[in-house]
């Protein structure tokens, strides 16, 4: 890095100064309101369970900031994100900076056993930066990013897609069970990745309770289910979960290493969910995402980078029409 800016792990003091740059950037419109705060900043901001990079420039002003951060069930399954770079400072290639160090240094400082990225499709300049750094596509969640900031025209708000990528720093071999439909779909990106894993049939459930966390947003007209275990009541479970988010996109994440995912799937796809990602150490074993939309989901609208997004684009696109009979 030149004289101009310098890079440093965060400091509570610095907290203040990230609060007025979200402002700047954002406005009041980050979903996220505890960015606005300095103080839960801080707390959030441990340096393990949230990792952040900070850049100034000569004049001690925040230039970039990104960061890696806990969100899965897997302590050792880090997000990448909040990557903002100034107005000023743009073109500078301290999205690159930012990016070498949260997705190559930290992994060493700090346990790390695999990184993901949702990167946005409406524009693909994001993409590429993260395939230079390792990651690989696994999936596409359309439409489920609220749009911020002001509408460009006068038609009805559309959420956006993301690309779901992921780099796997230290694999952790296990036996996944998978659905007939998405068989081959997650063999392929198990060896794209060149993880280990051993395929069994899938069971019904043994236990009659399903552990399940939700996680409903209606300021943002999201929904995520969060299976670790389907039981026997999963059907009442789900029609529980669809009832209370009517009106929402839906997100069920299942993991792959129970025994009862694939019977919690059919009953998914007969409810028209249809496959939006694989997700490798999400749940320690792997796991796979559902996802529901509220309107028929505009596919000429996310625009994909690389010829192996579009055809995970494709095969997304290609389960949708299975499912509801529609194309």
């Amino acid at each position: 890095m030149n004289n101009e800016f310098r890079i440093a792990l965060f400091t509570p003091e610095d907290a203040p100064d990230i609060s007025r740059f979200y402002r700047d950037t954002y406005g009041d419109n980050f979903p996220i309101k505890y960015v606005y705060d300095p103080t839960e900043i801080s707390r959030r901001y441990d340096g393990v369970n949230h990792r952040t990079a900070v850049v100034r420039d000569s004049e001690n002003r925040i230039a970039a900031m990104g960061s890696i951060f806990r969100f899965a069930p897997n302590p050792l399954l880090y997000e990448a994100g909040q990557l903002m770079v100034s107005k000023l400072h743009r073109g500078k290639g301290l999205s690159n900076i930012i990016g070498r160090t949260v997705l190559e240094e930290y992994p060493t400082q700090i346990p790390v056993g695999a990184v993901f990225i949702e990167a946005l499709c409406s524009h693909t300049l994001s993409q590429p930066s993260a395939t230079n750094f390792g990651l690989l596509p696994t999936g596409v969640e359309l439409e489920w990013l609220p749009a911020m900031g002001p509408k460009k025209d006068a038609g009805p708000a559309v959420n956006i897609t993301l690309l779901m990528l992921f780099r796997v720093y230290r694999d952790a071999p296990h036996t996944i069970h998978t659905h007939p439909a998405y068989a081959d779909f997650i063999a392929q990106r198990i060896r794209e990745l060149g993880v280990e894993r051993t395929f069994e049939p899938g069971d019904s459930p043994v236990d009659e309770s399903t552990e399940a966390q939700s996680d409903i947003q209606r300021d943002s007209s999201i929904a995520t289910l969060s299976v670790v275990r389907p039981g026997k009541n999963w059907p009442a479970v789900l029609a529980r979960f669809e009832a209370e988010a009517s009106g929402c996109a839906l997100h069920v994440r299942l993991n792959l290493g129970d025994q009862a995912t694939p019977w919690a799937i059919d009953i998914l796809r007969g409810r028209q969910f249809f496959l939006s990602a694989y997700l490798p150490l999400w749940f320690e074993k792997d796991g796979i995402l559902l996802q529901k939309l509220p309107a028929d989901p505009d596919f000429s609208v996310p625009r994909y980078e690389s010829e192996r997004a579009k055809g995970l684009a494709e095969a997304v696109r290609a389960d949708w029409e299975a499912v509801t009979g529609r194309d």
